[in-house]
């Protein structure tokens, strides 16, 4: 998630930003992940409000961050491996007929590998004074899933057991066709691998006796 935050904004259309066009009063909404949104609000916040008349509020601070479960919003199920929701509260005020309550926003970040960076954020607010900045990125799915440097370990992995494969087989070939071997011995070094158990054994006997401070069968040379 981290290299959805925008360390280096020039102007405040950097950060994750969209326009409520739905209210009965359009906002535009700006945001950040895991940073701040530095376009006028005070404190600085990690999600912001402008109005038409051009006033700023405050929607969530840096320090309340959370990230909760992603909750699809047409099944309204869990759904893990479906992105993750991002939660900043403890914005202003936010004056209402039953009461006043701090604004907050919730980044509902939703993963799709075919996205790059993210898609435009979509802004809604189905609660008052709460704000719902929707988009997609890549950096949303499950670890793992999308660069190749987090699949290096299972690179690493296949390229040991292809080798050992190539090993044996080419090794089998060879030893059948040009050394005309036959049973055990088509194996490529056959009396290595014959020996192998019996040298772990002696291995793991060493060390034990090396830990356990025991002289074992040794004897001093």
């Amino acid at each position: 998630m981290s290299k959805l935050t925008i360390t280096t904004a020039n102007n405040p259309e950097s950060y994750y930003n969209g326009v409520n066009s739905a209210a009965p009063q359009p906002y535009r909404m700006f945001a950040n992940v895991c940073g701040n949104a530095d376009i006028g609000c005070e404190p600085i916040s990690a999600s912001c409000q402008e109005t038409e008349g051009g006033d700023y509020y405050g929607c969530g601070i840096l320090t309340t961050q959370n990230f909760t479960v992603y909750i699809d919003p047409a099944t309204k199920k869990e759904e893990p491996n479906k992105g993750v929701f991002l939660n900043y509260y403890q914005g202003e005020i936010c004056n209402l007929q039953s009461g006043n309550v701090p604004r907050q926003t919730t980044l509902v970040i939703t993963c799709n590998p075919s996205t790059q960076t993210f898609s435009k954020p979509v802004i809604t607010e189905p609660t008052s004074c709460h704000y719902f900045i929707s988009f997609n990125s890549k950096f949303a799915c499950p670890t793992g899933h999308l660069e190749g440097k987090d699949l290096g370990g299972w690179i690493f992995v296949i390229l040991v057991l292809v080798g050992f494969a190539l090993y044996f087989i080419i090794g089998i070939i060879i030893k059948i066709v040009v050394y005309k071997a036959t049973g055990k011995e088509i194996i490529p070094n056959s009396e290595f691998w014959s020996d192998l158990p019996s040298l772990m054994k002696d291995g793991a006997v060493y060390l034990f006796n090396k830990i356990t401070c025991r002289s074992g069968s040794y004897g001093k040379v």
